[in-house]
């Protein structure tokens, strides 16, 4: 079964915001925002 998600389309967004990602503190406000918007944005 094929993903909904465009999976080339989320690992370009992944590397652009990395480059902005410089500590663990960073990356666990990273992981939030993303859960926060994912369940937001849900159907």
């Amino acid at each position: 079964m094929e993903s909904p998600v465009d999976e080339k389309a989320v690992r370009d967004l992944a590397k652009e915001i990395a480059k902005n990602i410089k500590t663990e503190d960073d990356r666990n406000d990273f992981s939030k925002l993303l859960r926060k918007v994912t369940v937001e944005t849900s159907p």
